[in-house]
């Protein structure tokens, strides 16, 4: 994937190889699936995974030392 320019679009077996539905069946077997919180992001969205990770430790949406007050 990374070997040659454009290294903005993965090779087309990238995802297929990498195989992120085992990875999940690995950590639900070693944890339990009650522990194991699978996050999808959209690259559209840039704040989108930090909001998700907030939202999952119980944080306010939109701390103040996210969104620039002080």
């Amino acid at each position: 994937m990374l070997r040659r320019p454009p290294y903005e679009k993965p090779n087309p077996s990238f995802w297929h190889r990498h195989r992120h539905d085992r990875l999940v069946e690995r950590w639900a077997r070693a944890v339990g699936p009650g522990r194991v919180t699978v996050v999808v992001v959209d690259d559209r969205d840039r704040g989108g995974l930090l909001r998700t990770f907030e939202a999952l430790l119980g944080l306010p949406e939109n701390p103040p030392a996210r969104s620039g007050h002080r």
